[in-house]
């Protein structure tokens, strides 16, 4: 029998798809909230209609899949800032 603990340390192991060929940047969001198991939160100046590009060979660990993610978002002019377990998107100025 598995532990909660376990089975989370296994779940977020899994490797993650981050190909996506013209997606809306929010779309990619949803994407990795979902993957990564975390919450963000973007105010409405986010602009998340801009279309986002990556191509990925093969699925990539999760860490990998987060510094690409965080990549992405910093092209687009965003970074993210953690508070009390939530993650903001935010303007990198």
């Amino acid at each position: 029998m598995y532990s909660l603990l376990t089975i989370t340390t296994l779940f977020a192991a899994q490797p993650v798809d981050i190909s996506f060929d013209g997606e809306p940047l929010r779309e990619v969001v949803a994407h990795m909230a979902e993957k990564l198991d975390e919450n963000f939160v973007y105010s409405s100046a986010f602009r998340g209609d801009t279309p986002v590009t990556v191509v990925a060979q093969d699925p990539v660990s999760p860490e990998q899949a987060r510094a690409i993610f965080l990549s992405v978002l910093a092209s687009e002019g965003y970074t993210t800032h953690t508070v009390h377990g939530m993650t903001k998107i935010i303007p990198l100025d």
